[in-house]
């Protein structure tokens, strides 16, 4: 697995020195700069079993279960203030176990994001699927 430090502000100016060379009057495809940044932060996601597996881009993999105890869930989540989704997002880290969250934590706030997002959604959709693969509402 491979471990990941974050750079320090030094090392990024000193990484983009040439920033000089950019030429902020010429027109950005905003588009094409954001899905180039996505592939270079996000990580790509499979199902596994009862498990959310991701790949980052730096090739480290993790996967974290779905079937996380009640309890841990309901102590966790009563510690959220309201909306906040810095909270929300490390309240899911915290149920996803200490390891798992450390590697997650470590790829940065896009990567963590990305990750607490889809295995959000994951549980969702979890939640809304029957055992014949219907939704609720639509066996209604």
């Amino acid at each position: 697995m491979t471990e990941y430090t974050s750079p320090t502000t030094e090392a990024i100016l000193a990484e983009d020195a040439d920033l000089a060379i950019l030429d902020f009057d010429q027109p950005q495809d905003e588009d094409a700069a954001l899905q180039a940044a996505a592939k270079q932060l996000r990580p790509k996601f499979m199902i596994v079993e009862r498990s959310l597996a991701a790949q980052f881009p730096d090739e480290t993999r993790v996967k974290v279960s779905f079937d996380v105890p009640y309890d841990k869930f309901q102590d966790v989540m009563a510690g959220i203030d309201g909306g906040d989704s810095v909270a929300q997002m490390d309240a899911l880290l915290t149920l996803m176990g200490q390891r798992q969250a450390a590697v997650i934590r470590a790829k940065g706030f896009v990567a963590a994001m990305t990750f607490t997002s889809k295995f959000f959604e994951c549980w969702q959709k979890l939640v809304g699927v029957t055992d014949m693969g219907e939704s609720k509402s639509s066996s209604n």
